[in-house]
């Protein structure tokens, strides 16, 4: 059984740099009644790619009858071959430029949101002297490094909608032993009605609500699962996108082949 990632997550966290997670959660206690409210599901962090395949941390509770009046969004397999003209036209169109900062002092985080950290103030100035983007609270961030010295890794900025959809107006710098040569980054000068994708996201939740349900038997336990709003300024399209994590109980191999991925309003699967 091989590891699969859902094409949509694939493409936003290669694209977009989105939230790493590096530690493994605990599965989710599946409760014998009391099923979920969505607007209690936080928004959680996709896995990342390639660096790691651990998912995010995922919520306390599951539910396998939606709640009265609530449409149940259904599970379905995500085919990785599936429409792939849909994630060509609907991948972050990106820029970069060069330049030279050293002697950064850049500590590996978790997905959090900018408060003017001292470590990030050389980055700060930068993008706000040459690309006139000041950083704020709706930004979020997170390093990492893909080795075990730590010379190699990545800063990725993101851009927030109300603290709960995530755009793809993002900034990316590779880190290289404490030096950044390049920056890369994609719609810092687009804007969105936000009012209007906060509204869609509230009916978005108070409408539907998602399965989540052990659906490859004994043989597996449901190990974590990501929720994720974004936002994508180059289609003006929000989509919502769910990954259930099951553990094979036998040999712990993770399979994420299955969830939930729509744009809001659209009432359809993305890849049909």
């Amino acid at each position: 059984m091989k590891t699969k990632f859902s094409p949509l997550l694939i493409l936003l966290c290669i694209t977009l740099a989105l939230a790493a997670c590096t530690a493994e959660p605990g599965p989710i206690v599946l409760p014998s009644s009391s099923p979920t409210d969505p607007s209690t599901v936080p928004v959680t962090d996709p896995p990342a790619v390639p660096s790691t395949g651990s998912p995010a941390t995922p919520t306390q509770e599951a539910t396998e009858a939606p709640t009265e009046g609530k449409i149940l969004l259904k599970l379905r397999f995500f085919d990785t071959e599936e429409n792939p003209e849909y994630y060509e036209t609907t991948q972050a169109e990106t820029e970069s430029k060069t330049l030279l900062l050293q002697d950064l002092n850049l500590p590996e985080t978790g997905l959090k949101t900018y408060e003017n950290d001292s470590f990030l103030g050389p980055i700060a100035e930068y993008l706000e002297e040459a690309m006139s983007l000041k950083l704020d609270g709706k930004w979020k961030y997170y390093i990492h490094y893909y080795t075990p010295e730590q010379d190699q890794g990545v800063l990725a900025l993101t851009y927030w909608i109300g603290d709960a959809i995530a755009t793809n107006r993002a900034v990316t710098f590779p880190i290289e032993n404490g030096a950044i040569h390049t920056v890369i980054y994609s719609y810092l000068g687009r804007t969105a009605d936000e009012a209007e994708l906060l509204q869609k996201y509230s009916r978005f939740q108070n409408t539907y609500e998602q399965e989540r349900t052990n659906i490859l038997g004994d043989g597996f336990e449901i190990y974590g699962e990501s929720t994720l709003y974004v936002y994508n300024y180059r289609t003006d399209q929000l989509t919502y996108s769910y990954n259930i994590f099951y553990r094979h109980i036998e040999t712990g191999i993770i399979d994420n082949s299955y969830g939930t991925e729509m744009v809001i309003e659209s009432g359809s699967p993305i890849s049909d």
